[in-house]
């Protein structure tokens, strides 16, 4: 399963919010060995990005592992709202 994690943060701080979620992407790396990646839209809407952290198969353990590395890295201090997650089935899990 992967987990796509999304929210926005201000334009402004950009910089910010990539170094400290890509130092969280890599701390979840080590500690799970799950496959992260972090995209952004091209185009901020009311002075916010849209940021998503992509998790690739994700595993037992993996919850916990996030949540330490968002509490370790402050990232609630830098974006503006909450951080919204969604799962996604690969074709192999389908049934």
């Amino acid at each position: 399963m992967d987990r796509y994690v999304y929210y926005r943060a201000p334009v402004a701080r950009a910089a910010e919010v990539q170094r400290c979620v890509l130092a969280m992407l890599q701390q979840v790396t080590q500690q799970t060995g799950v496959r992260c990646e972090l995209k952004r839209r091209p185009e901020p809407q009311e002075a916010l990005h849209t940021w998503m952290e992509v998790y690739h198969g994700i595993a037992a353990g993996f919850d916990e592992a996030l949540r330490q590395a968002e509490r370790q890295h402050a990232l609630a201090t830098l974006i503006v709202g909450a951080r919204h997650s969604d799962d996604f089935l690969n074709p192999t899990e389908w049934e």
